[in-house]
């Protein structure tokens, strides 16, 4: 792919410029390979902005007959981009493919972890077992409250132990784990006092505990399943990334706030035409949704639009950006919104940040390879104090099964 083409597709997607950027990298400027990641990102993004064209289709043919079978991310880009199209035979086929073709392999496993679970998708199967489990959640006790809901894998565990701490001391609140491997559900159980789904049959992993890229499309369209569940069985819901760790007094700043049907962290990153746009994006590290009538019917429109663009922050933004925005006010304290039949809540940056460094209630950081020891460094937390380091060391032999 030479240097002129991908400066090209850079201007091309700044300006919106969606089915020439999808020419550029798709059709004119060589292969997917696996060195290109950020390019098939690119791609992707410009391919499901343009989907509805008639000309996408065309692409997507000379694509598929270029790139079929040259490699694992070629077959897979493959499948991602016929599901935007809605072809989700021919996607489900493809990965098929992939998978028997490579069989016995680790890519063979990635292929039809991500087959199985965009079938059990469409069935609904997998709705249905993520509603089952939530049925069986505990309710809280006189007062109620809200469910507060994390993802984590055993590569975090330690990063885990501090978000769960913090969540403890300041909210009263439950907690749900959606566990991504066997022994982060089995760790989660033991030491806790969370309740735990266990999704690990979807995800695989490398090596190193990391993710694997094409498994992090489940992972959102899953997170937003459950978020569903939760809301039609009547919990208000706190969605907190591992990276989002609760400094201050959460339910006060809630209480605090505005009523409104959604609180959502405030950004400008993903998807930048959105943030351009709007001059903010909505994140999904942290956000309230509270169970009414009008979010009920919103997550319906939410998980179908996750399940098309395989990402929740992609497809939340776009449904704002579809419907618009209105009576928007803004303040030193916050953003509120109406959009898509709900009215929204964003905290402003002085409490729920972006950054490691700041925020008096939430921050957000990328968690990138920080050890948790440095998360508490840099969050000022009392990691030297003699209880806090006695818990910490029963919590962390705990969580690891010791």
């Amino acid at each position: 792919m030479s240097k002129a083409c991908l400066v090209l597709a850079r201007i091309t997607g700044r300006l919106h410029l969606w089915l020439l950027t999808t020419f550029i990298l798709g059709v004119a400027a060589g292969s997917f390979s696996e060195e290109h990641k950020e390019n098939q990102l690119r791609l992707s993004y410009a391919f499901l902005m343009c989907r509805n064209h008639s000309l996408a289709r065309w692409m997507f043919a000379k694509m598929l007959r270029r790139e079929l079978d040259r490699s694992f991310d070629s077959n897979m880009v493959l499948a991602q981009l016929a599901w935007f199209l809605r072809r989700t035979r021919l996607s489900l086929l493809l990965y098929g493919r992939t998978e028997r073709d490579l069989s016995e392999t680790s890519h063979a496993a990635i292929a039809a972890s991500v087959r199985k679970f965009l079938e059990g998708v469409l069935s609904d199967r997998i709705y249905d077992e993520i509603s089952a489990a939530a049925a069986q959640i505990p309710r809280p006790g006189k007062g109620g409250g809200p469910i507060v809901v994390t993802v984590v894998s055993t590569r975090f565990l330690d990063v885990f132990r501090i978000w769960l701490r913090q969540v403890q001391r300041n909210t009263p609140w439950h907690g749900l784990v959606i566990a991504l491997d066997a022994e982060t559900a089995a760790a989660v159980r033991a030491s806790s006092g969370c309740s735990v789904l266990d999704v690990s049959a979807w995800f695989r992993f490398d090596e190193h505990g990391r993710l694997d890229r094409f498994n992090g499309n489940t992972l959102w369209i899953l997170r937003v399943l459950t978020l569903r569940a939760l809301v039609n069985q009547g919990w208000d819901v706190i969605s907190l990334d591992i990276d989002a760790i609760v400094v201050g007094d959460l339910e006060a700043m809630l209480k605090s706030l505005p009523g409104s049907d959604v609180v959502a962290q405030m950004d400008y990153s993903i998807p930048m035409d959105v943030a351009r746009r709007f001059g903010f994006i909505l994140c999904c590290g942290f956000m309230v949704i509270r169970s009414n009538e009008r979010t009920i019917r919103f997550l319906d429109q939410y998980c179908a639009r996750t399940a098309l663009e395989m990402d929740d922050q992609l497809a939340l933004n776009h449904l704002l950006a579809d419907a618009g925005l209105s009576n928007r006010v803004q303040t030193e304290a916050l953003l509120s919104f109406q959009s898509s039949g709900l009215s929204w809540l964003c905290p402003a940056a002085s409490l729920v940040s972006r950054d490691i460094g700041y925020g008096s209630v939430v921050r957000h950081f990328p968690l990138m390879d920080r050890s948790a020891s440095v998360v508490m460094q840099s969050l000022g937390l009392p990691e030297q104090s003699a209880e806090y380091t006695q818990e910490a060391a029963a919590g962390s032999d705990s969580l690891r099964g010791s």
